[in-house]
This record gives C-alpha cells, structure tokens and sequence, in this order.
C-alpha cells in the first residue's frame, strides 16, 4: 500500500469465500486444494485503489506455496475541521470531539479540541456523524450538535463550529 491516509486491514477472499483479513504490507496464509482458484481483494477505502490485477487467478500444485500480491495506492483523504468557541466561568481545557458512533465501543475516531481551539481530522468521503462529547455538568452547547457532515474528495476543508457556554 501507498500514498496518503493507507486502509489499514483488507478482507481476502478465495474462490468466493472469506479467507482472512490482511493487515496493509502484511501477509496472509491461506490453506487450499491444488488447483486454480480465484483471490480477491476486498474492503477497499473509498480512498484507496487497487493497481494491480483483483481478482488474481492463482493456480496452486498440492504441497507448494505461491504468493499473489496486490498493490494500493490511496489519496489524502478530506478534512473536516472542528472548531469550538467557549465562553463563561469555569471553562474546561479540552472537549471530546467523537465521529460516527459505534454503539457498542463508543466512536469510530475521537479528538480532543481545546475550549477556544480546532482539530482537523482527515476522514473517508461520504456522511460522517459528528458530536461534541463529555461536556462537564456546567457546560452546554448552545450551536447544533450532533451534527451529520458530508465530506466530499478535492474540497476544501470542511469546517464545523461548536459554540459552548459555561457557567
């Protein structure tokens, strides 16, 4: 894999069925019967681009090992900036910014922004769900959160404004 933003994990697949998933620049050893089968690279980023031949026709003797290798090549993903305005008393250092959020494990990717401050996060084009997460109890936002951005490749960054009050 190269270029910007790289995915990190792939699935493989032989012959139509699951085989594993391959860590980007890894390697991955799949058991099969001689003969010819078909591999396949799945789970591609939308920013990332396989170069090479997907699917590879492999033909395997019994008892030997033949490698087949794929290559990536992926594009600097779009950036979304987030930026958060705080006024008021007892104003906290930093706020949780959580993106896209996996109800079992929390968020997909996190950040911390200061109380006045902004963090770009480069993400995958397509909706994202953004939060600004783990306010204290003497603190609210007063702007929309919970907020669904569109990123889209080739745009400028995105940027999304948090307004916070504190007390």
């Amino acid at each position: 894999t190269s270029g910007v933003d790289p995915d990190s994990y792939y699935w493989v697949e032989v012959d139509g069925r699951y085989a594993g998933s391959l860590p980007a620049g890894g390697v991955l050893t799949a058991q099969v019967a001689g003969g010819t089968h078909a591999v396949v690279l799945k789970e591609v980023a939308a920013n990332c681009t396989v170069t090479s031949a997907n699917p590879v026709s492999v033909t395997v003797v019994s008892g030997e090992a033949r490698p087949v290798e794929f290559t990536v090549t992926c594009a600097e993903n779009p950036t979304l900036q987030v930026t958060v305005a705080t006024t008021g008393a007892n104003i906290p250092s930093q706020f949780l910014v959580g993106v896209d959020p996996d109800w079992y494990y929390g968020y997909f990717r996190t950040a911390m922004v200061g109380a006045n401050g902004s963090v770009s996060l480069r993400l995958a084009p397509g909706a994202h769900w953004v939060t600004l997460d783990q306010l204290p109890a003497n603190c609210r936002v007063t702007s929309a959160n919970n907020v669904t951005v569109t990123l889209v490749f080739g745009a400028p960054p995105l940027v999304l404004n948090f307004a916070v009050v504190c007390q």
